[in-house]
Parts: structure tokens; C-alpha cells; sequence
């Protein structure tokens, strides 16, 4: 594959799909940018994934505050936690 090809893919394809939708914007351009990315994956991805994509904000964006989007997105990140335990 080229460097310069446009791969489509569809979002239940999970990873592959948000890593395409970063890879389309020129990046983030604001901790917002961050913010909406995570909202609009967690209102149709699986935990799992938001976990993911979580990690990966954290390691190549480098957020200016982590804590914060700790703390807005923990509940939907451990759903399939929650559900496990009761």
C-alpha cells in the first residue's frame, strides 16, 4: 500500500476505523477536537474500544488535560465492567 492511498473503511470496524478519522483532519487541533473525538465513540462503540482509543489520545496527542477526559469518560469506558460484576 502507498503511503498516499485512501483507504475506506467502516466505523464498525472499530480501531481501523477511528485511526482513518484521525488520519483525514490535519490533526487535532484543540483539546475540543479530543473531546469530540471520544463522544462520538462512545455513542456507538464497545468499551473496549473506547479504551483504545483512550490510550492511544494519551500516547499520540499528548492531551493538556488527561484527568479531565478521565473523568468524563470513565463510566462508558467500564461498562462492560459494570455489567460483569453485578
Amino acid at each position: 500500500m502507498l503511503l498516499g492511498d485512501i483507504v475506506t473503511c467502516h466505523p464498525t470496524e472499530g480501531e481501523r476505523y477511528y485511526l482513518r478519522l484521525l488520519m483525514s483532519v490535519r490533526g487535532p487541533k484543540s483539546y475540543e477536537d479530543l473531546l469530540e473525538c471520544m463522544f462520538e465513540a462512545a455513542s456507538y462503540q464497545m468499551p473496549s474500544n473506547l479504551r483504545q482509543l483512550f490510550a492511544m489520545l494519551l500516547i499520540y496527542c499528548n492531551p493538556t488535560n488527561p484527568r479531565e477526559l478521565w473523568e468524563i469518560f470513565e463510566s462508558p469506558m467500564f461498562e462492560d465492567f459494570k455489567k460483569s460484576s453485578n
